[in-house]
């Protein structure tokens, strides 16, 4: 598996700053994904990327990191409220 970060400038508000991806080691299939926004609601997603992932990443500045620092961030978010329905409840 390779794990990363990726951080960019949005250019709408509704726009993720920064995003942390699972992908297979060919690079080419996502496992997981964690997208954060500007107003700190989180999105989580266990779900097929698009064939083209330099839709989900675009031009953003990417950091490589260890599985161990990709299970953090990702177990962090588990103990927070539910992302997205966090706004709702």
């Amino acid at each position: 598996m390779r794990y990363y970060m990726i951080q960019w400038q949005p250019e709408a508000d509704d726009d993720p700053v920064r995003m942390y991806l699972e992908l297979s080691d060919d690079g080419l299939t996502a496992y997981r994904r964690l997208e954060m926004y500007q107003n700190g609601i989180y999105a989580a997603l266990e779900e097929p990327a698009p064939a083209d992932l330099s839709t989900l990443t675009g031009e953003g500045e990417r950091m490589i990191l260890s599985a161990s620092q990709f299970s953090e961030v990702w177990h962090q978010t588990r103990e927070l409220p539910d992302g997205l329905m966090g706004l709702f409840f």
